[in-house]
């Protein structure tokens, strides 16, 4: 990755967004190290909650980013599958945008301010946006460690299946760039 310094507001988000979207926010085994320090390198906060639940993407797109002297706005439309709480998976309602929780995309605004360590995500804060296939690697550990049938084991394999179902439909038309 290109030292952050010399990174333009709309690149430090983009690397932001594709780090978390491989999973560098979930930690355990499912991201590398380097991974993980990656991240704290592209923001403010030194620590954030350890986090229940995370928002299932299939992608993002930047959309907008507007810069002034020493903070910027980098507008991100996330495509979400659904929010995921332990083992269980609400799906998101494509028929129903006007949710707001769970409608099939998320717009969010990234404030960034200027440090001397160049460009910095100040806010949101925000539970994590990993992509499917990384969510179904992460599960399939929690199903293998299992002891075997029970609520949780069966949460876990419903969660699966449907992620497995809806991603490989929407994750051919997605990228992330």
């Amino acid at each position: 990755m290109k030292e952050n310094a010399s990174l333009p507001p709309s690149a430090v988000v983009r690397n932001y967004c594709n780090l978390d979207a491989e999973g560098a926010r979930l930690g355990g085994s499912t991201a590398s190290d380097s991974k993980q320090r990656s991240i704290w390198e592209l923001v403010t906060w030194e620590d954030e909650p350890g986090w229940d639940s995370v928002v299932a993407i299939t992608g993002f797109r930047l959309l907008d980013a507007r810069e002034e002297k020493d903070s910027a706005v980098v507008r991100v439309q996330y495509d979400v599958l659904g929010d995921i709480a332990g083992s269980r998976i609400t799906v998101a309602d494509r028929n129903n945008p006007s949710d707001p929780i769970l409608k099939s995309w998320q717009t969010t605004d990234f404030h960034l301010k200027r440090t001397p360590k160049g460009w910095r995500i100040a806010s949101p804060v925000m539970k994590p946006h990993p992509v499917a296939p990384v969510i179904i690697s992460h599960l399939e550990g929690l199903l293998a460690s299992e002891s075997g049938p029970g609520e949780r084991y069966d949460d876990l394999v419903k969660t699966l299946r449907v992620l497995k179902t809806r991603s490989t439909v929407t994750m051919s038309t997605q990228t992330m760039k």
